[in-house]
């Protein structure tokens, strides 16, 4: 099953279950089963609101666990994706990349060089490899170059912080 109708199903089904409980809970209150009859002191009032809340308090708590569960999953397959994605750079790139990650995705080149420890030579190579596989985007920015890394790969390395 599509696992996002599967995660609606989990959230309608204890909601409907939630509000059909009301619905017949009130409809208890005011009517006596079998008879018809509206009778308001079948059953107190304070049982069916005290009722009414634990089964509520339930619900929620249940639908927290769910929801809380599912963004837990998805972080951490987020999490696994970038370190897989990271794996496939070598160690002076692997560092540059995290470099800008950590600068909102944008930096100058030469404060990467001074971020990284790296030289400006290995800098500028390896920018360069980057900016060829499109991953970084490189601008003139006066003296030094501003990079920038690709939309999509910052926002997938951002989320793994």
């Amino acid at each position: 099953m599509d696992e996002r109708i599967k995660r609606t199903f989990q959230v309608i089904i204890p909601l409907g279950a939630f509000l059909g409980f009301i619905v017949y809970s009130l409809f208890y209150v005011w009517t006596v089963p079998g008879d018809g009859i509206l009778c308001p002191c079948t059953v107190p009032v304070s049982t069916i609101v005290v009722s009414v809340a634990l089964t509520g308090l339930f619900v929620g708590s249940f639908m927290h666990y769910i929801i809380s569960k599912s963004f837990t999953e998805k972080k951490e397959y987020v999490e696994e994706g970038a370190e897989k994605i990271l794996k496939f750079l070598d160690g002076d790139t692997r560092k540059i990349v995290r470099a800008l990650v950590g600068n909102n995705g944008e930096m100058l080149q030469s404060d990467i060089t001074k971020k990284t420890g790296l030289s400006r030579v290995k800098v500028s190579r390896t920018v360069k490899e980057l900016s060829q596989m499109g991953l970084v985007e490189k601008t003139n920015s006066g003296v030094s170059n501003r990079i920038k890394l690709d939309e999509e790969l910052y926002s997938l390395l951002s989320k793994s912080k």
